[in-house]
Formats: C-alpha cells, sequence, structure tokens
C-alpha cells in the first residue's frame, strides 16, 4: 500500500456513507487515487460506493461484495460482470435487485425467491415466467394495499382473488379494478368488479356487458344505466336502475317508461316528470307531482297554465311573496 493509498484511506475512513445528506468523500476523490486498494476500502466501508468506482476498476469480486451486502447495488455493476451466483446474492439481500438482472440470468428459482420476499417485483419477472405458482406467490406476499400488482398477473382466476383480498383495504375499489389488464378481464371477474363498486362498469369491455353484470351495476347506482348497452336495456334492469336511481329514468328506452316505472321515479323525486314521455304528463300527475315536493322547479317541467296560475295564486299574494317566489 503507497502513502497517498494510506492518506485516501484515513480521508475516507471519516465519512459517513450511508446519510444521504452528508457529501460522500469517495465520490469526490480524484479518479487517479481510487485504486484497487482504495476502492476496496471503499465497498468495505458502503456498498453504494460502487456506483463511484471507476468502470475499469470494477472486477468480479467488488462487484460480488458490493451487491451481496446490497442487493440493490447491483444497479451500479456493468451487465458483463453479473453473474448467477452475484444476482443471486443481490436478490437475497435486497428483492428490487432482480430490476437489475439481465434477462438471460432470470431463472423461475431466482424470481420465485424475488416475489416471496416483495410480490411487488413481479413486474421484473418476464412474461415467460410469470406461471400462475409465480403469480400466486408474489400476490400472497403483498400487503392488501398492494392492488398494482394486478397489471402483470396474467390469470383471470388469480386477479380474482387479487380483487377479494384487496377489496377488503380502504383503497378506492374503482381504482383497484382498473388495474387489472382489458385482455384479461372475464365475466366473472366483471360481475366481482361491479359488485365492488357498480361504477366499474365503465371499465368492463362492452363484449362483457352482459345483463347479469349490467343488473348487478345499476342496482349499485342506476345511473349507470347509460352505460348499458341499448338491447340489455330491458325492463327488469330498468326497473332495478330506477329503484337505485330516479335519475335513471332519462336512460331508459321510450317503449319501457310505463306508468308504473315513472310512477316509482315520481316516488322517489318528482323532479323525475322532467323525464317523462310528454302523453304521461297529466294534470293528475303533474298535481302529485306538486303535492310531494317543496321545489317549485317542477314547474319547469308541467305544460298546464292552470296549475301554474293556481300556484302563482298561492304563492303570490302580495309584492313581497311575488319577489321572493320569482
Amino acid at each position: 500500500m503507497t502513502e497517498q493509498e494510506r492518506i485516501d484511506i484515513a480521508y475516507l475512513d471519516t465519512g459517513v456513507y450511508e446519510n444521504p445528506w452528508r457529501e460522500n468523500l469517495f465520490e469526490t476523490l480524484p479518479e487517479d487515487r481510487k485504486t484497487a486498494e482504495v476502492c476496496r476500502f471503499a465497498i468495505k466501508k458502503s456498498a453504494f460506493n460502487i456506483e463511484f468506482v471507476p468502470e475499469a476498476m470494477k472486477t468480479p469480486e467488488l462487484c460480488l461484495a458490493a451487491a451481496g451486502h446490497r442487493g440493490e447495488t447491483l444497479k451500479f455493476v456493468p451487465d458483463r460482470l453479473k453473474t448467477p451466483k452475484m444476482c443471486r446474492a443481490a436478490v437475497d439481500s435486497n428483492s428490487y435487485a432482480l430490476y437489475y438482472v439481465p434477462e438471460g440470468l432470470k431463472t423461475p428459482e431466482l424470481c420465485m425467491t424475488a416475489v416471496k420476499r416483495n410480490g411487488l417485483v413481479l413486474e421484473a419477472v418476464p412474461g415467460e415466467l410469470r406461471t400462475p405458482q409465480i403469480c400466486r406467490a408474489a400476490l400472497k406476499a403483498v400487503d392488501s394495499a398492494d392492488y398494482k400488482i394486478l397489471p402483470y398477473i396474467p390469470y383471470p382466476d388469480i386477479c380474482l382473488e387479487g380483487l377479494k383480498k384487496f377489496g377488503m383495504s380502504f383503497v378506492d375499489k374503482f381504482e383497484i379494478f382498473a388495474s387489472i389488464a382489458p385482455e384479461v378481464m372475464t365475466g366473472e371477474l366483471a360481475l366481482h368488479g361491479v359488485g365492488m363498486d357498480a361504477s366499474c362498469l365503465s371499465l368492463v369491455p362492452v363484449e362483457l356487458r352482459t345483463e347479469a353484470v349490467c343488473l348487478r351495476a345499476v342496482s349499485g347506482d342506476g345511473i349507470l344505466l347509460h352505460e348499458v348497452p341499448e338491447e340489455l336495456r330491458t325492463e327488469r334492469v330498468c326497473e332495478a336502475a330506477v329503484s337505485s336511481n330516479y335519475l335513471a329514468l332519462e336512460y331508459v328506452p321510450k317503449h319501457l317508461k310505463t306508468d308504473r316505472l315513472c310512477g316509482m321515479a315520481l316516488e322517489r323525486d318528482p323532479l323525475a316528470i322532467r323525464f317523462f314521455n310528454p302523453e304521461q304528463l297529466t294534470p293528475e300527475v303533474c298535481n302529485r307531482a306538486l303535492a310531494r315536493t317543496d321545489d317549485l322547479r317542477v314547474l319547469r317541467y308541467i305544460p298546464f297554465e292552470e296549475i301554474h296560475l293556481k300556484v302563482l295564486g298561492f304563492y303570490c299574494t302580495n309584492y313581497d311573496k311575488t319577489f321572493d317566489f320569482l
């Protein structure tokens, strides 16, 4: 060891390398003074120093020492130096090291080890290695809020298991369902999704919007009737929608707006008369709507002058009341 190396090592020994807010002394050392001896000491001091080792000085032994201690430092190891042994040591240290393992060195065993420790690294597993076994192991390893694993699971049945797991968390159910890849979507997933959150119907491919799926969605929130294909807006579906939300009446086909269905909507909110067929706005219906609400906006949808005059006569008995009414 030269005198300069001893000086540099003593200098490096005073640094605090695990604190990102402190200056990294090895990083500031001139390149020509980063000898093999100094680099070995720097890596012993902190594996993260491998980032600042000159490329020519990065040996397999030095890189293995760094990656084996802090797996994420595999990022700074040249691919030509990465070996199965080094990659395994890195993944054993930190599952996220799998992101920096060359594709040709990612084996089923290595990927399984990584996802068992941290399921979210399933993203780094090549598509051809994402077997049901690896995907299930990854799903088992994540927390109940880690729904962002779902886009990387290509199996509908395992995605369904994921929906059930993540659906128990406080995460927005729409966001969870939106994470499933469209090409993986099935009728069973769609049915479960709209059961979690009716608005998930908007994420279901049109070809999977069956009567059962649509019925469950509109039963949760009738306004989603506008997402139901026209040919599936049956009497049963429309009735379920209006029962859930009177505003669904706007999207009910004209021939299905029966007096019974309209009456059901009116019972929930008299303003529903704005969606009635013109011939259904009889004086009896309009008076019934008026009798059930203090919201005089309902007058906008009543086509009978005599009813308007009657209301005006009731409310406008003097200037102040007329002013307030208008």
